[in-house]
């Protein structure tokens, strides 16, 4: 029984140049991962941010509070956020659009959304206890 016929070594099937083996680059393969990523990011986003897909992301807890008269809303960014940043006070005037225009201005009796980033505060009987052993946060940290 005879057998397709087989080209001899060193040339391609069909009696021609043998074929080069591709290789891929390194560079173009990172290239092309990377802007997929980035695409797919691009995607999700459009698409979470239009309301198309719903995802339960976990929200950052915040919370409301009046500026008292003598406050500023440094000591509350303080307080309640953590450092008195320039990327915090931005984020507090994301969050009081129209309420908070001018950081210098703002009157007693202001509500203000704030981010809430304060850590719980164990019991004194219990915290107590605990820093006895040295195994818990002494006060102030």
């Amino acid at each position: 029984r005879a057998g397709p016929a087989m080209a001899p070594p060193g040339q391609g099937e069909h009696g021609g140049a043998p074929k080069p083996k591709k290789r891929r680059n390194p560079l173009a393969v990172a290239v092309g991962i990377c802007a997929g990523v980035t695409l797919g990011g691009i995607v999700i986003k459009h698409v979470t941010n239009n309301g198309l897909l719903s995802l339960n992301l976990p929200r950052r807890k915040t919370v409301e509070v009046y500026l008292k008269h003598g406050q500023t809303v440094g000591e509350l960014v303080c307080h309640y956020v953590g450092e008195y940043t320039q990327e915090n006070l931005e984020q507090v005037q994301r969050l009081n659009k129209g309420v908070l225009d001018d950081m210098d201005l703002v009157q007693p009796g202001t509500k203000i959304k704030l981010p809430d980033n304060r850590k719980p505060q164990l019991a004194s009987a219990e915290a107590e206890w605990w820093n006895k052993r040295g195994l818990g946060a002494e006060e102030g940290e």
